[in-house]
């Protein structure tokens, strides 16, 4: 998780203010004073060619991969809007440390959508490309074949955050590739079981979404050899996507279906047996479901802890991130839990301060610092739930305190809301703040972050 919630917010308030102007009819180029954002510029003659020897095209970048025998490496973003693709760009993909090593094993693409400087046709390829390349998220980095087709991805976050971090990130998803197309090679010479197991051994390298999306004739020459799903593989693959539609049903950045029930989730986990990562997925869409729908805090914090219960329980399979839950972030998931049972079983403002925190930054996000890419969104948990438990805590602490004295109810409410990130305000936030004026410090147009 990124460790300075500052950091994070400031990020995610750039990137969100700047979207919205991306998509007015008039846009302004973002200077160059702002921190992370690269400014756009028009260019006189859109080329094949981006910065410091990428590519700008896809076409030609396959033309040179496949020349060399290499491996393409792509990134999608919008460094001029994008908190996260601007620092992307500024300090891992622009420098020499970096590129040294990546130009010499990789055919490296720029998918910069610019909200200004690209010509109509290159806007439409670009956006072309986010659509078959299912890019929900900037900045979204794949790794690809020399035909394009991909088998890892990767975003910024902390862990990426500087040439030699993001390098050393991308060895072993060069590696699983590698194994992964072992794997196959060595499959098309053996045959029965054997075959069946040199399949599974080099798919399970491979996200199970890129496989569904880029692999689907490997899967189904895989169902054919394994009818009875005898490495429980296939099993894994379906429940898997149907978790992933599971959440974009559920949630889409800030669109939330109110129309999914607990007992939806809970059909989806019977029916495919969801376990380990999954579960815990599972989970947190009944969390969200409990907190932002049901307003029912205390059964969204007792997913919470099933959540924890089930971490030890991983699938074979579970091998790529989709709920990287470490050491850290169930520590404060935990004491985030045990606060919650101290307190006065009344104190629902609390207790929606507490998955204030847990949705906001304890956590695990495999987005981390993220923007909506051009052409659609993705699942984030923390962004879905932003707004609803704002107006939950907001509702339940102004009925909490009304019956108290002016000075008693701000002070009630300094407490209340402590060690809270409350970013995207509404009418009732803004009652809260008028009691508490000064706690929060204004950021942006409708930010807020706490003063400390």
């Amino acid at each position: 998780m990124i460790s300075h919630p500052a950091y994070v917010f400031v990020g995610l308030i750039l990137g969100a203010l700047l979207h919205v102007q991306a998509g007015q009819a008039q846009v302004s180029p973002v200077s160059s004073a702002r921190p992370g954002l690269l400014p756009s510029k028009r260019l006189a003659r859109e080329t094949a060619m981006s910065h410091d020897g990428w590519y700008a095209e896809l076409p030609a970048a396959k033309v040179k991969a496949r020349q060399l025998g290499r491996d393409m490496l792509i990134d999608f973003g919008g460094s001029d809007w994008c908190f996260a693709c601007g620092e992307l760009k500024r300090k891992v993909f622009t420098q020499p440390a970096f590129n040294s090593k990546a130009l010499k094993k990789l055919v490296c693409v720029d998918i910069d959508a610019l909200s200004v400087g690209l010509s109509p046709q290159r806007k439409k390829s670009y956006e072309d490309l986010q659509r078959q390349y299912h890019i929900g998220s900037f900045p979204s980095v794949l790794l690809a074949t020399p035909d394009g087709v991909a088998y890892a991805w990767i975003t910024y976050s902390e862990q990426t955050a500087t040439p030699e971090k993001f390098w050393a990130s991308l060895q072993p998803l060069i590696a699983e590739g590698k194994a992964f197309r072992q794997g196959l090679a060595k499959a098309a010479n053996l045959s029965g079981t054997a075959k069946i197991d040199a399949i599974v051994a080099g798919m399970k390298q491979v996200r199970p979404d890129l496989l569904w999306r880029f692999q689907a004739a490997k899967i189904e020459q895989l169902r054919k050899l394994d009818p009875s799903d005898k490495s429980g593989y296939l099993a894994y693959l379906d429940a898997r996507r149907a978790v992933e539609a599971a959440e974009q049903n559920l949630a889409n950045d800030y669109k939330l279906n109110s129309k999914v029930t607990v007992a939806d989730v809970d059909r989806l986990i019977r029916k495919y047996r969801l376990q380990g990562e999954m579960l815990q997925q599972a989970e947190v869409m009944k969390a969200i479901i409990e907190t932002c729908v049901n307003r029912n805090p205390d059964r969204a914090l007792a997913c919470f802890d099933r959540i924890l219960q089930e971490d030890h329980q991983r699938s074979p399979y579970d091998l790529h991130g989709y709920f990287p839950l470490d050491p850290a972030s169930a520590g404060k998931i935990r004491s985030g839990l045990d606060s919650a049972r101290a307190l006065d079983s009344k104190d629902l403002a609390r207790k929606y301060v507490i998955l204030n925190r847990i949705f906001e930054g304890d956590m695990p996000d495999r987005y981390q610092i993220s923007c909506e890419s051009s052409v659609g969104g993705t699942y984030r948990p923390d962004i879905a739930t932003r707004i609803p438990i704002e107006d939950a805590f907001s509702e339940a602490v102004l009925v909490q305190t009304e019956k108290m004295d002016a000075e008693s109810r701000k002070q009630a409410i300094q407490k209340e809301l402590t060690g809270s990130r409350f970013y995207i305000h509404s009418g009732a936030f803004k009652k809260v703040l008028a009691i508490v004026p000064g706690y929060y410090v204004r950021v942006g147009d409708d930010g807020y972050l706490p003063r400390g």
